[in-house]
């Protein structure tokens, strides 16, 4: 897995707004627009990090929302919180 310090703290805020608000499927995704008004952060911000996480494979996009693109956290994603957060991968702990 890679190194979790690549990121600062409001890039794991979007982790962990899909994470906690059960972003979790296709079906349960959240927009651009949605995770910036969850997190506080612009829109800009949040693509340019969402291009990293999907490189990453830290979330997938899901199904669009009108013609607004999704995203959910992946098992992946989880498991980098998990590291990042608490040093451990919490990816079994968090069974759907």
């Amino acid at each position: 897995m890679s190194n979790p310090s690549i990121f600062n703290k409001s890039d794991y805020r979007i982790l962990g707004v899909l994470q906690a608000d059960q972003c979790l499927t296709e079906i349960s995704s959240y927009s651009i627009k949605q995770i910036s008004e969850k997190t506080n952060l612009s829109i800009p911000k949040i693509r340019l990090v969402l291009k990293s996480f999907l490189l990453m494979n830290l979330v997938q996009e899901g199904a669009k929302d009108g013609i607004s693109k999704t995203f959910y956290i992946s098992e992946k994603g989880i498991g980098f919180l998990g590291v990042a957060m608490h040093g451990t991968n919490n990816e079994n702990n968090e069974e759907e």
